[in-house]
């Protein structure tokens, strides 16, 4: 967003190689913050899509230099890089459809919306006659086409850069358009900013389908809780579920929890067996059986958690369970004090 405003207040004025100054440490800090390098390629094709030709240029010089500097940042420049290129690969490529992605991997199918306000722009550039690049030639447009598309295959590319583009682009043409229609010190531009705040203010702050009250109800797995003695995994267990949000739930209401976790920030940092029961059971969407691997090696000190309602437990045999809190249910290994049952007969050996 700041490449793009910079940009949009030279216009198609030739870049400043000292650009390269402050372009390279803001993607040095990306790259070391978030780690993926090669989606930067992106805004580099739209500056080049706009035929922003020095900018592109400028923005790829920076984009290399910025790689490297980040990287090195983490201590480890030549596996950040190559690491970052094979988690992408492993996210996508283990999964033999899209329905078993991590949610923000799946396709957007398209956002209306981004259509209904590129129409509005070009209708309000019409009616009030400013002077702003046309968007052929603004790499904002191109990098919001291009986000479209590809947020229809997955829809990260349409919120990380789709969404922040169209952002940019709709506010250097409502600044055109105020700075045409109203003058600063018109009280006219004063109501319609205050209006505009006050309708931003109330779409933002409502609690439409508990959007900002829902946690405050929400339970977790905590030592502290009583109701769950003996039922978290013991010291050096395994925290086993398919469920992504379990882990952040738990994870961080547990930094000291002295057990792993089979599913963490990421499925595709889980071992090969491992992410075979975990896309099974999406696959499987949710089907008890799907868990019959990990209930099969399972420990005395390992859990499997898993969510449902209090009216039955899960129907996955071989395991006790306990309603531990709200929507959570937790397996473990039956324990019991009676004697092992004695060894079996054969029926030859008994004759």
């Amino acid at each position: 967003m700041v490449i793009l405003l910079v940009w949009q207040r030279h216009g198609p004025s030739p870049p400043k190689w000292r650009n390269i100054l402050w372009m390279t440490p803001l993607i040095a800090l990306a790259v070391f913050l978030h780690g993926v390098w090669y989606l930067w390629v992106l805004p580099v094709a739209a500056f080049f899509l706009a035929q922003q030709f020095r900018w592109c240029f400028m923005l790829a010089a920076s984009w290399i230099a910025g790689t490297v500097l980040g990287s090195a940042l983490t201590g480890h420049p030549v596996e950040n890089i190559s690491e970052a290129v094979q988690v992408a690969l492993r996210a996508v490529g283990l999964h033999q459809t899209q329905n078993t992605l991590v949610s923000e991997l799946q396709p957007s199918g398209g956002e209306i919306y981004t259509i209904i306000a590129l129409g509005a722009l070009l209708v309000a550039r019409q009616l009030t006659k400013v002077d702003a690049p046309p968007f052929h030639r603004s790499p904002a447009f191109w990098l919001v086409v291009i986000g479209w598309v590809l947020g229809c295959e997955t829809w990260r590319f349409w919120g990380d850069w789709g969404t922040p583009a169209l952002m940019v682009l709709m506010t250097c043409d409502l600044q055109l358009i105020f700075l045409a229609r109203f003058e600063a010190d018109s009280f006219k531009r004063l109501g319609l900013v205050c209006g505009l705040a006050a309708a931003a203010y109330a779409a933002t702050t409502n609690d439409v389908n508990s959007r900002w009250s829902g946690a405050l109800g929400r339970q977790y797995l905590t030592a502290d809780n009583p109701d769950l003695d003996g039922w978290l995994p013991d010291k050096g267990g395994i925290f086993y579920s398919a469920d992504m949000s379990l882990f952040y739930q738990t994870f961080f209401k547990n930094p000291d929890g002295d057990w792993r976790y089979v599913l963490g920030f990421e499925p595709t940092l889980m071992t090969d067996e491992d992410f075979k029961v975990y896309h099974s059971v999406r696959w499987n969407f949710g089907d008890g059986k799907a868990y019959k691997p990990w209930v099969d090696k399972m420990r005395p000190q390992d859990r499997l958690v898993v969510r449902g309602g209090r009216g039955s437990a899960p129907n996955i045999s071989g395991l006790e369970w306990n309603y531990g809190v709200s929507g959570i249910w937790l397996g473990r290994l039956p324990q019991t004090n009676a004697p092992p049952p004695a060894p079996a007969i054969s029926a030859k050996a008994a004759h």
